[in-house]
């Protein structure tokens, strides 16, 4: 009949309206490649990758950082108040050298003849001392003095004002007869004095009794001494030592390379971590969601 003819034929789709349709196959495909919208909601947006990548610091930025183990070379302008170190360098010095305060150098030996060098260092340092007598009369008579005799250290000197007349040294247990005569103090101060640039190594000696004192000046950086130095010196190559120390810092703390100090917590940049999953929480994550291949039967 007609009728159920034309109703038949309303009830199929017209040919034209699948031309843009898919078949089963085909949508399955598709369905498989789209992302399962339950898979974005721990994906974060370009916005939040930024905005998290920002809070980090780059690691050139701590290039710049001294840090407290590793060997390194510090090849800028370091200015230092006071450096407490086990050891004092100069590149391509021994210790034949003594260093200037002014950052120079010079030979110890420039400065004056060893034999008067190491009178001078054994009087200054308490090594030995130097006893001087008028006549050789005053001499016995205070060597009389047994007290006078146990005082006596060996490498003592005594010294008799008339240089005409035998000097002598201690040498523990009887006086021995000086190769040379006494010397002429006076010229000594002199003489030092204009090698050290007008009286930078024994400014004065004083006198008391039989003793003789010398007045050292402390201008000079000397290599086995403690010493504070309190003036502005400037290196302009490597220090090299077993530590150095920032007054009132420790260990907790670096030097900056432009020469500040700052804690080492400060260097590592915070990051807040409430937006992140551990391994842990994201396999706990991941096992919940839908595998794939059981997707496939799924429209």
């Amino acid at each position: 009949m007609a009728t159920e003819t034309d109703t038949k034929l309303d009830l199929k789709a017209d040919k034209t309206e699948l031309i843009d349709s898919y078949t089963k196959s085909e949508d399955g495909a598709l369905l498989l490649l789209k992302a399962d919208k339950s898979e974005l909601i721990d994906s974060y947006t370009k916005t939040e990758t930024d905005s998290l990548l920002d809070a980090k610091t780059d690691k050139t930025d701590l290039d710049n950082y001294v840090d407290l183990t590793s060997a390194q070379t510090v090849s800028g302008t370091k200015q230092f108040n006071i450096i407490s170190v086990a050891i004092v360098s100069k590149q391509n010095k021994i210790d034949a050298s003594i260093l200037l305060a002014g950052g120079g150098d010079m030979l110890v030996s420039s400065l004056v003849t060893q034999p008067q060098l190491q009178e001078v260092r054994d009087i200054a340092t308490g090594k030995s001392k130097a006893y001087v007598f008028s006549t050789q009369e005053e001499l016995n008579d205070w060597m009389a003095i047994q007290d006078n005799v146990a005082n006596l250290a060996i490498g003592d000197n005594l010294y008799i004002v008339d240089k005409q007349v035998t000097d002598y040294q201690w040498d523990g247990t009887d006086l021995k007869v000086l190769e040379t005569e006494q010397p002429d103090m006076s010229n000594v101060i002199t003489t030092l004095g204009t090698a050290t640039g007008n009286g930078n190594a024994i400014t004065d000696i004083s006198i008391d009794g039989n003793t003789l004192t010398p007045a050292k000046n402390a201008t000079f950086v000397t290599t086995g001494f403690d010493q504070s130095i309190t003036g502005m010196k400037t290196f302009t190559s490597t220090i090299i030592s077993n530590g150095i120390q920032y007054s009132g810092h420790d260990n907790t703390s670096v030097f900056l390379a432009g020469g500040g100090v700052r804690a080492i917590s400060d260097i590592v940049s915070t990051v807040d971590l409430t937006d992140y999953y551990n391994k842990t929480k994201t396999d706990e994550l991941l096992g919940d969601k839908a595998n794939s291949a059981d997707l496939d039967n799924y429209y």
